[in-house]
C-alpha cells in the first residue's frame, strides 16, 4: 500500500486521531490454455451430414485491482 495523504494528530489534541488515505494497486496475469466451444449457429447440416464450426480462443487472464482505504 502507498500512502496518498496523512494527517498526524496533535500531541495535546486527543479528539483528532491519525487520518490517512492509502491506495493499493495490483496487477496479475494468469496463464491459461486453449478452449474449444460452439456458438449459436455453429452446428449446421451440409449434404445430409452434421458439420460443427468449432471456435477456439486463449483463456489467459489479466486482472487489475485498485483499492483505496481511508482512516479518519
Amino acid at each position: 500500500m502507498m500512502r496518498l495523504w496523512e494527517k498526524k494528530p496533535d500531541d495535546d489534541d486527543e479528539e483528532n486521531p491519525l487520518a490517512e488515505a492509502l491506495i493499493d494497486l495490483r496487477l496479475r496475469y494468469l496463464s491459461g490454455g486453449d478452449a474449444q466451444y460452439l456458438k449459436e449457429g455453429s452446428i449446421r447440416r451440409e449434404n445430409g451430414r452434421v458439420v460443427y464450426d468449432i471456435k477456439r480462443s486463449k483463456t489467459d487472464l489479466l486482472s487489475l485491482q485498485i483499492s483505496v482505504s481511508v482512516t479518519f
